[in-house]
């Protein structure tokens, strides 16, 4: 199985970042993480709130049935946004939702929202390769 946990896509909400007379007080991209933090709320799982990481944009933290994951998110400008997810648990035996089924309904949710367009997996910044899904069987 081929799993692309990063995204890269295209968002019609708006820039909402707070800046001074020299630099960002607060970098934008904290409604893009409210709006997904949200979408994985009424999928059952618990959720932080938006956890601001500097330069970096966005955190969330998420958790269902002993399995944690994080996500990041970075507002690139106007429209572009960058989605990195990891799997965090630390596990013995195989637990659920796992990081596929995770990734898939996470997927399912951007593309359902109208909010959420162009949306494209890939591996790590060093894969130029893009699929319209994060999970693909060999």
């Amino acid at each position: 199985m081929s799993v692309r946990p990063e995204a890269e896509f295209r968002t019609d909400l708006p820039l909402d970042g707070v800046e001074d007379e020299t630099d960002f007080v607060e970098f934008p991209g904290r409604n893009v993480t409210e709006v997904i933090g949200t979408m994985l709320a009424s999928l059952g799982y618990d959720v932080s709130p938006p956890i601001h990481a500097g330069e970096h944009g966005w955190e969330l933290d998420v958790r269902a049935n002993g399995r944690r994951f994080w996500l990041q998110i970075t507002r690139m400008d106007e429209r572009d946004c960058n989605l990195i997810t990891k799997d965090m648990t630390w596990r013995i035996w195989r637990l659920q939702p796992s990081f596929e089924e995770f990734l898939t309904q996470l997927d399912k949710a951007l593309r359902e929202d109208g909010r959420f367009r162009e949306i494209r997996w890939f591996r790590d910044w060093r894969d130029t390769s893009r699929s319209p899904h994060p999970v693909q069987a060999p």
